[in-house]
């Protein structure tokens, strides 16, 4: 249990004896009385120690180019920062925090693969996917539906009723790691420039969510060496081909989705696509989309929102319900550092940022594929 924790559960203890004694509508019992004095003799100490790991966080966070709340001065939140000064803190290094990163170490981020962690990194599927995590194993399963027949009718009395098929299949899944080093990095810069160390835990940490997001299109490598399918090769996945222009195409496969009782969630483009739906004109050279050159139109296709990804490629579309797909994170960020072998020699440091993920496609027929190109 953690200081603020035991702090926590010693209130709640105090504020449990207060509600019974009022509960009861009486007064507090000798016990009680010496329980609530034992109490509050326990928060004040632990209270104190609460405060003095607060302030040498502080001290260690400013020492780092950062204030107590662990914002870059003049720039956002960076929560990736405050799990290394949390973690130098703990081992009381202190002062001078930047200058003393042991020889070797690792650190687990407060952050998961699926979560948005900045701006940047912002688009794509990590908006609008289901995100959960996985219990300790490389392997899972999970259902999936492969048919979806509603047959409900009106019935005489007495005779055979309607049958519907809701088919559900179990689905084998595999752990995938994803992972990458960083350059050979000279302790001196470490030193010198605090805020390299930032610079390269949240462009390793974008890096492993760019990939998450092209595995779960395009599929990956597991953990054993097989191959693990992505949305574009699942079987069930509905398509849509080119019908005129891509604002037609987008909105029969709507038609389609709606008859079959699906409910998409959002639409999923290439950059490069939603330019050119951006751009279409009419016979009358006015824009298809409402919109100026000095106010874009909303991010926003036939009343659904529009997400953009890169890892999409350019000339197909998705849409669906996206809450059927769900990103499984096994392991969230974790950062290692070394300056082992060669490395030492020229005191240099080398980062490895990994995660451990899954995916799931609970139900192919609420996603579509759209075909943009003519």
């Amino acid at each position: 249990m953690t200081l603020r924790e035991k702090l926590q559960a010693l209130l709640k203890e105090a504020a449990d004896i207060v509600a019974k004694a009022a509960e009861e509508d009486r007064e507090f019992t000798e016990d009680e009385v010496t329980r609530i004095n034992e109490l509050k003799a326990e928060t004040d100490e632990v209270g104190a120690k609460v405060k003095a790991a607060d302030d040498a966080q502080a001290l260690a966070a400013e020492h780092a180019g950062r204030g107590k709340n662990h914002h870059a001065k003049g720039g956002q939140p960076d929560a990736l920062t405050k799990a290394f000064t949390d973690v130098v803190t703990q081992r009381g290094m202190v002062e001078g925090a930047k200058s003393l990163l042991p020889v070797s170490g690792s650190v687990m981020l407060p952050v998961d693969i699926g979560t948005v962690v900045l701006p940047y990194a912002a688009n794509g599927l990590a908006q609008v996917i289901s995100t959960a995590e996985l219990a300790a194993t490389d392997g899972f399963t999970y259902m999936q539906q492969t048919a979806r027949t509603h047959n409900a009718a009106t019935v005489a009395r007495g005779t055979q009723k309607p049958t519907s098929a809701y088919t559900l299949g179990r689905v084998p899944g595999k752990v995938m790691t994803l992972a990458h080093l960083s350059e050979e990095i000279p302790k001196q810069w470490l030193a010198d420039m605090p805020a390299l160390e930032d610079f390269l835990r949240s462009e390793m940490t974008v890096g492993l969510q760019l990939e998450a997001h092209s595995v779960i299109l395009n599929g990956g490598t597991a953990e054993d060496g097989s191959t693990v399918n992505g949305l574009l090769a699942t079987t069930g996945v509905r398509t849509q081909a080119y019908t005129t222009n891509p604002l037609i195409t987008t909105r029969k496969i709507l038609t389609t989705m709606q008859l079959a009782g699906e409910k998409p969630t959002a639409w999923v483009f290439n950059p490069t696509d939603w330019e050119t739906i951006e751009l279409l004109r009419n016979e009358q050279d006015e824009p298809e989309l409402s919109g100026t050159p000095t106010g874009r139109a909303p991010l926003q296709l036939w009343g659904l929102p529009v997400v953009l990804d890169p890892g999409i490629a350019a000339g197909t579309g998705l849409v669906g319900d996206w809450a059927t797909v769900v990103l499984l994170t096994r392991q969230g960020v974790r950062m290692d550092w070394s300056e082992a072998g060669a490395l030492f020699e020229k005191n240099q440091v080398k980062f490895r940022a990994e995660a451990r993920i899954g995916i799931a496609f609970k139900r192919p027929g609420a996603v579509a594929t759209v075909d943009l190109t003519e």
